[in-house]
């Protein structure tokens, strides 16, 4: 996965150092003494002290941490910018490809330091298309290498199946002694979700027999109440017109009562 990658970035690379090769030789012109022209805020400078003075007072004139272009030299666009962590100065030569050079307090050696950046370029070109090789050599070996069996493999299966083992063991012990969560929870569910229920059926059998196993069930008691008292129906004897006297008698409740007259004698007196 990385191979391809950085195969493409440093084919990428190269076409850009080789066409910065190409812009310097176009772009300069070769003097025996000063350099070539340099461009800094529109003014043409020829020799070293005096361009690199005109640099140095561009890069004071840096707000914030940006980058502000100042001007061109040997066919690529300058721009200066201040680098906080390390407190100084750079320089930054834009092709296809960015060179940074960072700057001193010497105007003739901050040139200096800039043509010898840009005479790098050839050497940075070599540098990135041994690196391309390398790149090549490496993917070779590693298809190599992928072919080759691994010659641990035997080990490498006699501990997976030995460690499959013993995760199937593992598993079992853990099944055969559930945990005080899971029997709690079970014990509420065989009590048919009636907590209430089986705390007051504790409380009543409180008193417990021999092996406290058994609930002792007290008798309970009806009240008695008193049986209503039977009334006797009052008898009323009638009294016949001849002066007899008509009897009731009942021989049986099913039965209905007769009647039988008696006559009773007055005596005359």
């Amino acid at each position: 996965m990385n191979f391809p990658k950085q195969i493409e970035s440093t084919k990428a690379a190269i076409e850009g150092y080789t066409a910065d090769v190409s812009r310097l030789e176009a772009n300069t012109v070769k003097v025996a003494e000063g350099i070539s022209p340099m461009i800094i805020d529109g003014n043409n400078f020829t020799e070293r002290k005096d361009a690199g003075a005109a640099l140095i007072e561009a890069c004071r004139g840096i707000h914030g941490a940006g980058t502000d272009k100042v001007g061109a030299y040997r066919g690529f666009e300058m721009s200066v910018s201040f680098d906080f962590s390390n407190k100084e100065y750079k320089c930054h030569l834009k092709g296809a490809m960015t060179h940074t050079v960072p700057l001193g307090s010497d105007p003739a050696g901050n040139i200096t330091r800039i043509d010898n950046a840009l005479e790098k370029i050839t050497a940075t070109l070599a540098a990135t298309e041994a690196k391309l090789e390398t790149l090549y050599s490496q993917v070779e070996n590693a298809k190599t290498e992928l072919t080759k069996p691994f010659p641990q493999e035997a080990v490498l299966t006699e501990k997976s199946a030995r460690l499959t083992e013993l995760d199937t063991l593992l598993s079992l012990d853990g099944k055969d002694e559930p945990d005080d969560n899971t029997r709690a929870d079970s014990e509420i569910d065989n009590k048919d979700g009636a907590p209430e229920k089986e705390l007051a059926v504790k409380e009543s059998n409180a008193q417990l027999s021999g092996d406290e196993s058994t609930p002792q069930v007290q008798e309970s008691h009806q009240p008695q109440y008193p049986r209503p008292a039977q009334q006797t129906p009052q008898t009323v004897t009638p009294v016949l017109k001849d002066g007899s006297v008509a009897v009731r008698e009942e021989n049986n409740a099913e039965q209905s009562p007769q009647i039988t007259v008696k006559k009773k004698s007055y005596d005359a007196r």
